[in-house]
């Protein structure tokens, strides 16, 4: 059975964001057509009419971080609460753990901010950072300039993926990807040639296939602990200001 939802999309001006009608099914996407193309899935994500830049950084394992101790044995409870209370208040649009990081951990997030001082500020309040568990990963601040905004999109059974592309992807292929529920936001990273995407798949291989026909190679896995789209964040921002470090 399907049921609409509302994403909203990001405009010129945040108080004329557009609403984004998405029909969601609660089933994992369809196989590939005999075309060897895959069928369609919802949500469908449509480019937006207008960029928008965020920023995203990687933490990873600290000076204090102890090995032999899973990531729930750290002394990560504040930065928990941290994330938590920054997410609610509009600040982080989206974070989780990527996979390939063992025995250690590296987290991607993505803030809803335009500046790089803001994300200073952002890292300066993080508990898990002040107390050394968590470092940043040396290099990872970007800007990222989104030309999509699905992240918002509801939880169903496939898995997320984060691919890096060296040059431009074709973007008849992103646009088509996104189409079908496939490619959920991405775009260009700020000062490089270098392209992010997040992709929607039911296994590895299949977000490896989908990542070759954009240009990338690696895919990393994404597992998320809180996630909305840039809009809803946005919207969390401008309802709460100053709330996340309160």
């Amino acid at each position: 059975m399907h049921r609409p939802i509302r994403i909203h999309r990001i405009g010129p001006s945040l108080a004329s964001s557009l609403v984004l009608l998405l029909t969601v099914s609660c089933r994992s996407p369809a196989p590939p057509t005999e075309s060897g193309e895959p069928a369609a899935v919802s949500p469908v994500v449509e480019p937006l009419a207008s960029p928008e830049t965020v920023h995203v950084l990687f933490l990873i394992d600290g000076p204090a971080w102890q090995a032999g101790l899973a990531v729930g044995e750290q002394d990560l409870a504040d930065h928990f609460a941290y994330v938590r209370r920054t997410h609610e208040a509009g600040l982080l649009v989206a974070n989780g753990t990527i996979t390939e990081a063992d025995p250690g951990v590296r987290g991607m997030y993505v803030l809803a901010v335009g500046s790089h001082a803001e994300v200073d500020d952002f890292v300066a309040n993080d508990p898990g950072i002040r107390n050394g568990v968590l470092e940043v990963e040396p290099g990872s601040i970007e800007a990222w300039t989104l030309r999509l905004d699905g992240l918002g999109a509801p939880e169903t059974a496939p898995s997320l993926y984060v691919v890096d592309i060296e040059t431009s992807p074709d973007e008849a292929r992103v646009e088509a990807l996104a189409g079908q529920g496939v490619v959920l936001t991405g775009g260009a990273l700020e000062g490089t040639p270098r392209h992010r995407y997040v992709l929607r798949a039911a296994s590895i291989e299949d977000a490896a296939r989908y990542a070759r026909e954009l240009g990338g190679a690696k895919v990393r896995e994404w597992r998320m602990a809180t996630r909305s789209s840039v809009a809803e964040a946005r919207r969390r921002r401008r309802a709460s200001p100053g709330a996340a470090h309160d």
